[in-house]
């Protein structure tokens, strides 16, 4: 029984990862201490569409935001808006409007462009990145906001440090 527990929590590691939220980069979707369900074999069959929340590799850092922008695509931002190849993106998920401007920029072959919710934040906070599909770790499949209280980095009671990833 114990080695086929093991083998079963193997398995799901290799399919699943969790991570925290830090930042507010998000915001209203996610916040600060949210614990995510990252799936890692999400794109194996299928590329990446737009809306979806995704965790990627940027630099030495995890971080979690939404696809905006498909390879081939113009991309731009102005006054919070998003704009695709001119024309302005209606978008139907939570955000909080700002006055973010990001000049237009067409995206490479194989690359996504990714952006947070949370448009009324600084232009130098990382709201926004441009990553190859490789960088691309998973899909967040679930949020959970743990109350009353929302953990740091840690400090939850359910997982041990080195079993969930800091995303900012």
């Amino acid at each position: 029984m114990a080695l086929l527990t093991c083998l079963g929590l193997g398995i799901a590691r290799s399919y699943y990862r969790l991570g925290w939220v830090q930042g507010n980069s998000m915001n209203p979707t996610l916040r600060s201490g949210d614990l995510l369900l990252i799936e890692l074999r999400a794109y194996q069959n299928r590329p990446p569409r737009r809306g979806e929340l995704v965790v990627a590799c940027w630099g030495e850092d995890w971080i979690v935001k939404r696809i905006v922008g498909l390879p081939g695509e113009r991309v731009a931002v102005f006054m919070g808006q998003l704009y695709i190849n001119g024309n302005p993106v209606p978008e139907s998920y939570p955000r909080f409007a700002g006055n973010l401007c990001l000049a237009p920029g067409r995206l490479r072959p194989g690359h996504y462009a990714l952006l947070g919710d949370n448009r009324s934040i600084s232009e130098t906070q990382s709201i926004h990145a441009v990553v190859s599909r490789e960088a691309i770790l998973g899909k967040v499949l679930k949020s959970f906001r743990l109350w009353p209280a929302l953990p740091q980095r840690g400090e939850s009671p359910l997982l041990a440090q080195k079993d969930a990833q800091t995303i900012s």
